[in-house]
């Protein structure tokens, strides 16, 4: 999958699953991201997403998109942290969106597309 930040683009590996394939059935979509504490971008998805299959963590690794069932949100991570009470699923990783990312401030734009 090709996610596009701010108009830099990356690759993105993403994890074989339903939740990849319910991500990957709304593409193209383009998405304006709001920043959360010192960690993330997120916004929400145009519909739930599938999260049979994907593993769950509440230790988020930059690099790495996730996807928070409860807020039907996509997040990007951009530092490492523990965000315990909260899970998220594991979507995929994108070397490099943590640079971007960490020197963005407030909003970012975000287009995922196959």
């Amino acid at each position: 999958m090709k996610l596009t930040v701010n108009g830099q683009s990356f690759v993105m590996e993403s994890e074989n699953n339903a939740l990849d394939e319910s991500i990957r059935s709304m593409c193209p979509v383009t998405l304006e991201m709001t920043r959360s504490g010192e960690h993330e971008y997120y916004a929400a998805l145009p519909k739930k997403a599938d999260t049979r299959g994907a593993s769950e963590t509440d230790s988020v690794k930059k690099d790495y998109v996730y996807y928070f069932a409860a807020w039907n949100a996509l997040a990007l991570v951009f530092r490492d942290t523990n965000i315990t009470p909260y899970k998220v699923r594991i979507v995929g990783r994108a070397d490099g969106i943590s640079e971007i990312l960490e020197k963005s401030a407030g909003k970012v734009n975000v287009k995922l597309e196959l």
